[in-house]
């Protein structure tokens, strides 16, 4: 049987499936992505073993939301070249 899209009921399956395997590891990046961030929040460059971790305060400006202010985290893997 096909659907609107021209796709299977398989291909969906498929999907569906792969989305849900998916799921329980997009949960735990999440939990640990709030854990290093608690963990080096305010700290504009953190070193440990092969990564670097940068930050920044970001001030959100007012439009849809009210003004706010967030701790923005970036991580990167240092090469040993």
């Amino acid at each position: 049987m096909s659907t609107a899209s021209g796709k299977t009921a398989e291909d969906i399956e498929g999907w569906v499936k792969r989305y849900m395997e998916l799921k329980s590891a997009y949960q735990e990046y999440c939990r640990l992505g709030k854990l290093i961030k608690k963990a080096v929040k305010g700290k504009r460059r953190f070193s440990v073993g092969q990564y670097l971790l940068t930050g920044k305060w970001v001030t959100r400006k007012a439009h849809i939301v009210p003004e706010s202010k967030y701790w923005h985290l970036k991580i990167e893997h240092i090469t040993g070249e």
